[in-house]
């Protein structure tokens, strides 16, 4: 901080000169954050006070392991913080720092809480296959919606619906999606799946400032024969391939060597290899029906980012070429296509 220095000086008699004044800053730490108070809450927000603030990080501890770090957040002003992540009731330990505007870290507070918040009711799940070859989520195979709460009124709808999901057999949850929470009606499309894995499907019901309640589990799996073109960003959006009329689908994988130098996902520099990794493509031939095919054609035309899924691989791809072989009247088109993979973190084959 700032400060001030006086001095003056006295002679052998007693007499005095006038005070002269200098001011400097001194650089250096200052004291570690004191957190004022943690919500009981599954999604907490932390609060604290601090002298001197330019950045600060948060960690969560249960017991011995660190289950949530934020990195280094800017805001000289901020002294509240939700971290994104859900907690189970139990006991954890925050460690919280801050670093000034010179660069200086204050030392690591270790701030214990215990969480045990009251919790909503728990909902149904329902899970089934789609007609995309993907799951179905919901909780009320009703069709009518949830009666709005009376305007003024106290509200006792919850703050979200999460649709959770994990393989079988695996303890940790991922949140994939939300449910509308005013309309029963309303279904989340799972349309990531991989064939021939069993999953484990519920619905989280939390509550602002309060807990959260899973529903049933629902395990399901998903076999299929087709293969299924879908929009990365649209699960809604999809082609289902058929095969030919000679009852095959005829695939054949390539790859280039005189690949320019070029960007992935997964890959901090550009690069220019022979490997399947980066120059790899699978060219086939298949039937579609006419109403498909312009939806095939949107998303070569469109340049989308696609979902590329058969029994026995799934990845994420663009359409290179688009061709049509025959045309079946009344039914639809022989085509030849040739696709690209994109990411190549996402492989999956079997």
């Amino acid at each position: 901080g700032d400060y001030q220095w006086k001095l003056k000086v006295t002679n052998n008699d007693g007499l005095s000169s006038e005070y002269v004044n200098s001011t400097f800053t001194a650089i250096g730490a200052t004291d570690a954050p004191v957190i004022t108070s943690v919500t009981n809450s599954s999604i907490p927000t932390i609060t604290w006070t601090v002298t001197s603030q330019d950045t600060f990080e948060v960690e969560i501890y249960k017991g011995q392991e660190r289950i949530y770090t934020s990195g280094v957040q800017v805001g000289y002003d901020v002294r509240s913080f939700t971290p994104n992540i859900m907690l189970d009731d139990g006991n954890y330990i925050i460690k919280m720092r801050a670093m000034n505007q010179y660069g200086f870290f204050t030392p690591w507070l270790d701030y214990s809480f215990v969480l045990d918040p009251e919790h909503p009711d728990a909902l149904t799940c329902y899970a089934y296959a789609n007609d995309h070859h993907g799951v179905t989520i919901a909780r009320s195979l009703e069709l009518d919606p949830v009666t709005p709460d009376t305007p003024g009124e106290p509200s006792d709808v919850p703050d979200a619906h999460y649709v959770i999901r994990r393989v079988h057999g695996e303890i940790t949850w991922k949140i994939i999606g939300k449910l509308d929470i005013l309309d029963e009606s309303v279904k989340f499309e799972d349309n990531t799946v991989l064939p021939n894995v069993a999953y484990d499907y519920a619905i989280r019901n939390y509550e602002s400032g309060a807990g959260f309640t899973d529903s049933n589990v629902v395990t399901i799996t998903i076999s299929f024969q087709e293969y299924i073109l879908s929009s990365m960003t649209d699960g809604n959006k999809f082609v289902l391939f058929y095969r030919t009329e000679d009852q095959q689908f005829d695939m054949s994988h390539g790859s280039s060597k005189n690949q320019s130098y070029s960007y992935m996902i997964g890959r901090k520099y550009p690069v220019r290899e022979s490997s399947e990794w980066l120059a790899h493509n699978d060219s086939f031939s298949c039937f579609v029906s006419f109403e498909e095919y312009e939806r095939l054609l949107e998303f070569y035309s469109g340049n989308d980012d696609l979902w590329f899924r058969g029994k026995n691989f799934s990845y994420q791809c663009s359409i290179d070429e688009l061709s049509i072989k025959d045309a079946l009247l009344g039914d639809g088109y022989t085509l030849g296509i040739s696709v690209s993979r994109t990411d190549e973190e996402e492989l999956r084959l079997f």
